[in-house]
């Protein structure tokens, strides 16, 4: 369950759910053992792989039997992730890809990338990067990267949101369907195309790394790498009138997001 989920609540049918909260006072990422730390089944096909992971019904608090299937596609010029799911019960969910990206090849600041992301509106976030209701507008704002923009030129500016995320940590609200976000590195010449059928992305600058081992056993600090977290609103069903998390028994969860890569 990518992001935050706020007080580690939610109701569904007139119920109350309860979950683990591991966040400050918040649910983060499906909670104490969101599925990032659960072991998958899978089964090798010609180019792509199929993990499975059944979540029972009571799981950190979340409602449903559910079969969720991640299947990895080889791509020529990268990956592909399709996203599948099903439930006994009406659940909630919300997946999402957290890699870590640096087109430099090793753990090294990001300040000399250039993003692109093709959003008009960005999702504003209170003390504990909770999404707290608030879109505002990216024009004249340090979260505009409609045209390609060094991110050392943006991130360092003066901005209340820029201050409390110690970083970018905030959901950008796709204003087309393909093709949304562009990351590249002029040292390399790679560049990075994120493509997805959901609606909007978080960018995370890894602002809280302090010297987590990565890449070549190299040490990992704040800004070494920049994370493109495709996904639906986060606290949509305490936020969202027409919550978008929300999986019905009987209906599938069906999104996709692509990784490909060329040389500039």
């Amino acid at each position: 369950m990518a992001n935050r989920i706020g007080n580690g609540k939610f109701t569904l049918n007139n119920e109350i759910f309860s979950l683990e909260k591991n966040n400050g006072s918040n649910t983060l990422h499906g909670g104490i053992e969101g599925f990032s730390y659960k072991t998958f089944t899978y089964e090798i096909r010609e180019n792509e792989i199929v993990f499975h992971y059944f979540s029972q019904d009571g799981e950190e608090g979340f409602p449903g039997n559910l079969n969720f299937y991640a299947t990895y596609i080889l791509l020529n010029n990268g990956l592909k992730i399709k996203y599948h799911a099903t439930t006994d019960k009406d659940t909630i969910i919300n997946i999402t890809n957290h890699s870590y990206f640096n087109l430099s090849g090793e753990p090294c600041n990001i300040d000399e990338h250039e993003l692109m992301i093709k959003a008009d509106k960005m999702a504003c976030i209170d003390d504990e990067g909770l999404y707290n209701g608030e879109m505002r507008s990216v024009c004249g704002t340090p979260f505009d990267f409609n045209a390609p923009t060094l991110i050392k030129n943006s991130i360092y500016q003066d901005n209340d949101q820029l201050k409390i995320g110690k970083g970018y940590d905030h959901s950008f609200i796709f204003s087309t369907n393909k093709d949304q976000v562009k990351l590249y590195y002029k040292e390399t010449g790679i560049e990075l195309t994120v493509s997805t059928s959901l609606p909007q992305t978080q960018v995370y600058t890894v602002n809280y790394l302090s010297g987590q081992l990565g890449k070549y056993g190299k040490c990992m600090h704040q800004r070494d790498a920049i994370c493109i977290e495709t996904q639906n609103m986060p606290d949509s069903i305490n936020k969202e009138e027409n919550p978008t998390v929300i999986l019905r028994k009987g209906e599938m969860y069906d999104e996709v997001t692509s990784y490909t890569f060329k040389i500039k």
